[in-house]
């Protein structure tokens, strides 16, 4: 790959497809053609979704446009989180401290984490740790992670189980990540408790070592095609087969951390081999490096560093991928988009 854009002081971003959407200087961009789409005045932030995007004004207003730039609506109401189509959406109100889906359904508790599956399912977490999954916009279950047993953390504090992300759903099986590196499976049709896994248990780190205290896990995917959960974390890749539940560990990364890699975060795309991710090499403490790791051939196929030589600039989040390009954004705000080969 090589460089082909670079814009500085950047707002919120996001690709889809082989189009880039950047928010730059009062404007939304389109990035490829430096397409202005509008120009914006009195907001203080943007989120991008498929068709269109919503931009937040000072004045507490959603005003939502698409990417031709037309106006679509103006929404009243404060502080959304999700949208999945112009009709469908989720907010919280901070003052009621109620979660609003679709104006019909009405959730107590902020949402911290939500995912809709194939067939038009939704999985709430919230900050009380139960998980909510409805159906037509009706609670089916409710699941408490006060159900699970509390842990000790390294620093001898005991703490109760909360969900760090929602991986997916296959053959009827809802995937959680969750603190103390774990992995809970939840039966979609009756909310119960199917598996509880000990990552580190399962991946052979001992306790008490070195290397178990450094396992950090921030991103896990899931592969529906394969019926596999994979995961690029730390020094290692490894994979959970969904219908044997075996964890096994396909590339090490090794021990010493000089001439090597340590992986922070990591994006998934389904139906794609690769995981595109920010981490650490040549004994880097912080993620100066970008790349892509191919899960077939079991190596980094591409990497680039190209704020070695600037001491206090990283990277701060996922890359995302095209098929046409690779975007990452470092802490500075400026992106970066490499062509790809």
């Amino acid at each position: 790959m090589k460089l082909l854009n670079k814009k500085e002081n950047i707002g919120n971003w996001q690709m889809f497809s082989n189009k880039c959407y950047i928010n730059q200087n009062s404007f939304v961009l389109e990035l490829e053609n430096n397409n202005p789409i509008v120009q914006l005045n009195d907001y203080w932030g943007i989120n991008f979704y498929a068709t269109f995007f919503n931009v937040y004004t000072n004045k507490s207003l959603n005003t939502l446009y698409d990417y031709s730039g037309s106006f679509l609506k103006t929404f009243e109401k404060k502080n959304f989180y999700y949208f999945y189509s112009e009709d469908e959406f989720i907010f919280y109100d901070k003052i009621e401290r109620k979660s609003f889906y679709n104006n019909e359904f009405i959730c107590d508790g902020k949402i911290l984490n939500l995912y809709l599956d194939n067939i038009s399912n939704l999985f709430f977490a919230r900050e009380n740790y139960l998980s909510l999954y409805i159906k037509h916009r009706e609670t089916v279950w409710q699941f408490s992670l006060s159900q699970l047993s509390s842990y000790i953390t390294d620093e001898g504090e005991e703490k109760p189980i909360e969900l760090v992300s929602i991986i997916g759903v296959y053959k009827n099986t809802l995937w959680i990540l969750v603190t103390n590196r774990k992995i809970i499976g939840i039966d979609v049709e009756k909310g119960i408790l199917l598996h509880e896994i000990d990552l580190c248990k399962e991946l052979g780190l001992a306790p008490n070592t070195i290397e178990n205290f450094n396992f950090s896990l921030k991103d896990v995917h899931l592969d529906e095609e394969k019926g596999f959960i994979k995961s690029l974390s730390y020094r290692y890749y490894w994979e959970m087969n969904l219908e044997t539940l075996q964890i096994k560990i396909k590339k090490d990364f090794g021990e010493k951390s000089d001439n090597t890699w340590r992986i922070n975060r990591s994006k998934y795309y389904s139906g794609d081999n690769n995981l595109y991710f920010i981490g650490t090499n040549k004994g880097e403490v912080v993620n100066r490096a970008v790349g892509v790791f191919d899960t077939e051939k079991l190596e980094v196929v591409w990497y680039d560093t190209p704020l070695e030589e600037k001491k206090y600039l990283f990277f701060t989040d996922v890359p995302q991928a095209s098929t046409k390009s690779l975007a990452v954004l470092d802490s500075e705000n400026n992106l970066r988009i490499y062509e790809r080969d």
